[in-house]
């Protein structure tokens, strides 16, 4: 992938590649899915968070046609899985739970076997896959030599093999070593911003998430709690929450103090706190300055995913129950 990854980035089409609208899951009485409306677009990693329980996995099943809706619809390129479900599930490549792969055989036999299963897969395009993926140095490896990582990077291959325009992965990161896991998310910000393919991905890891998504939605107890933009997540409050590094953290707190009694948060031993407007920070800097303390650094303490993440959910479990006692 000569120019770098992300030279040829595409640019994110308006036309959803998924829609899911009020899409339920009942099993007897209990309501496991209730009412999911979202769209995924191409060229976007797009994330499912939520609970375990939560509805993430069924909800994947639904869309890869391993199970059945209860209500609602999902469309895949404009084709509904529960009537045109041949013609959606051509556009979708998933890896559910782990890959399944011979281990016998080589990994390029894998993708060979799996090939001739699907008319037009030709041996350039399995080559194609296996270099995107990185697995020229041991495709012609026995699959049992493989580590996790490389095993998931081989099912990613397989997945992409008939040129999907949606990748639907669950928990895909599960087994993986902090090296594994690096290597798969940069392969997965490769193949939607450079190849325009639409990616959904559930995990638990939240702070993997934050780095691998451009959107997320946050689902609890079967109902979508709220769709969040990952660059909003760390710009999300006009108030920032940032931590000034000082020679006199005493002295050059009293004198922001000065200032207002609400900018200052805590007093550490080797700065302090301050929660502010964006615009206030270059006047406390030089207020700082200006009364004699040196300011050796200055860090914004955003909010990550998971703060937003257990802010939310705490927030959507309060009001069910809210509504339960009502």
């Amino acid at each position: 992938m000569s120019g770098g990854p992300y030279a040829a980035a595409t640019t994110k089409s308006d036309k959803p590649i998924l829609e899911l609208v009020n899409v339920t899951k009942t099993y007897g009485s209990r309501e496991v899915v209730r009412g999911l409306s979202l769209d995924v677009y191409p060229g976007e990693v797009f994330g499912f968070l939520g609970p375990n329980g939560a509805g993430k996995t069924t909800t994947i099943r639904m869309l890869v046609g391993l199970i059945a809706l209860s209500a609602g619809e999902i469309k895949i390129n404009g084709f509904s899985i529960r009537h045109q479900k041949k013609q959606a599930l051509k556009f979708v490549g998933s890896i559910v739970e782990n890959p399944e792969m011979y281990k016998y055989m080589s990994g390029y036999k894998n993708l060979l076997h799996f090939a001739r299963m699907i008319p037009g897969i030709t041996k350039h395009r399995i080559q194609e896959m296996v270099e995107l993926v990185g697995l020229e140095d041991r495709i012609h490896d026995k699959v049992k030599t493989y580590s996790l990582g490389m095993r998931q990077r081989l099912g990613v291959a397989q997945a992409l093999l008939h040129k999907p325009s949606l990748l639907v992965l669950d928990e895909p990161t599960n087994g993986l070593d902090p090296a594994g896991i690096r290597e798969l998310r940069d392969y997965l910000k490769v193949l939607a911003h450079v190849e325009g393919t639409a990616i959904i991905v559930s995990s638990h890891l939240l702070s993997e998430m934050e780095l691998m998504c451009d959107r997320a939605a946050i689902i609890q107890n079967g109902a979508l709690v709220e769709i969040q933009s990952l660059a909003e997540v760390k710009e999300a409050d006009e108030v920032l929450d940032v931590f000034f590094e000082v020679d006199k953290p005493k002295y050059g707190a009293e004198q922001v103090m000065g200032m207002s009694s609400e900018f200052v948060r805590e007093v550490h031993p080797n700065g302090f706190s301050v929660k502010a407007l964006k615009e206030s920070i270059p006047l406390i800097t030089d207020r700082l300055v200006g009364t004699g303390v040196k300011v050796y650094a200055i860090s914004k303490r955003g909010k990550s995913l998971e703060d937003k993440f257990l802010e939310i959910t705490r927030r959507g479990a309060r009001d069910a129950s809210a509504v339960a006692r009502s």
